[in-house]
C-alpha cells in the first residue's frame, strides 16, 4: 500500500455491507453510481464531530474508540462520509482506507437481505423505495427509463414538436367501460374523475388549437 497526502478521497453513501475482523472492518459503500470497498484500521481512524476530530468519545459513561464506535453504532444502510486513501487489496479490489469518518443520516429501519436483496416480490412492489435499495437490477432499471424518456423528448424536441400538459382530474368520465377513481373539488363544490385514457381528446383540442 502506498501511502501519501496527495492520495487523500473524500467519499460520501450508504452503507451496505460491514464485516469486521478484529483490528481490521471492511464495509461496502454505495452511492447512485456504483460501489466501493472502505476499511478501518483500530487506532488509525478517527470520528468526526462537528468541527472535531475524535479518536474516542464518551457514550453513557463509557469511552468509546472511534474504531469501536463504527463497528458497534453504525449500521446498514446508514449514510456516512469518509476521507482516506485508496490501495488495492491483495485480491485486486480498489479500497480506500479510512482516516476520516462521519455518520451522516441514520438508518432507522434494517434494510433486506445484503446479499440476496429482496426477494419477496410483495415487499418488492410495496416497498419500491427498498427494492430499489438493494438490488442493482431494480436500480438500474430505474436509469435505464430515465435514459430513454429524456431520448424520445430530445428527438421530439429536434423534430419541432412541443411538450403540453393536459389535465389528469376531468369534470366527465373518460376511458370507455372502466370505473373511474371519483374525488369532491372542495375549492369548486364538484365531483371530478380521475384520467383514465391518455388525455387524447384534449391532445385533440390543442391541435385544432
Amino acid at each position: 500500500m502506498v501511502r501519501g497526502a496527495k492520495n487523500l478521497y473524500s467519499i460520501a453513501g450508504r452503507l451496505m455491507m460491514y464485516r469486521t475482523h478484529g483490528r481490521l472492518s471492511f464495509a461496502t459503500l454505495q452511492d447512485g453510481v456504483g460501489q466501493i470497498q472502505i476499511a478501518w484500521i483500530k487506532d488509525l481512524c478517527k470520528l468526526v464531530s462537528g468541527t472535531e476530530l475524535l479518536s474516542s468519545l464518551s457514550i453513557d459513561g463509557q469511552e468509546v474508540t472511534a474504531y469501536k464506535f463504527a463497528e458497534k453504532y453504525l449500521d446498514l444502510g446508514d449514510f456516512i462520509g469518509v476521507r482516506g486513501e485508496l490501495f488495492v487489496t491483495n485480491h485486486g479490489e480498489l479500497t480506500l482506507l479510512v482516516n476520516e469518518f462521519q455518520l451522516l443520516s441514520k438508518a432507522l429501519r434494517p434494510l433486506g437481505d445484503k446479499r440476496h436483496g429482496v426477494e419477496d416480490l410483495e415487499k418488492r412492489l410495496r416497498k419500491r423505495y427498498l427494492d430499489t435499495t438493494m438490488n442493482t437490477e431494480a436500480r438500474d432499471m430505474l436509469h435505464r427509463r430515465s435514459k430513454f424518456r429524456q431520448s424520445m423528448r430530445s428527438f421530439l424536441l429536434q423534430e419541432g414538436f412541443i411538450e403540453v400538459e393536459t389535465p389528469v382530474l376531468e369534470i366527465t368520465t373518460g376511458g370507455a367501460d372502466a370505473n373511474p377513481f371519483v374525488t369532491h373539488h372542495q375549492a369548486l363544490d364538484i365531483d371530478v374523475f380521475l384520467r383514465i385514457s391518455c388525455g387524447e381528446l384534449w391532445q385533440k383540442r390543442l391541435l385544432v388549437g
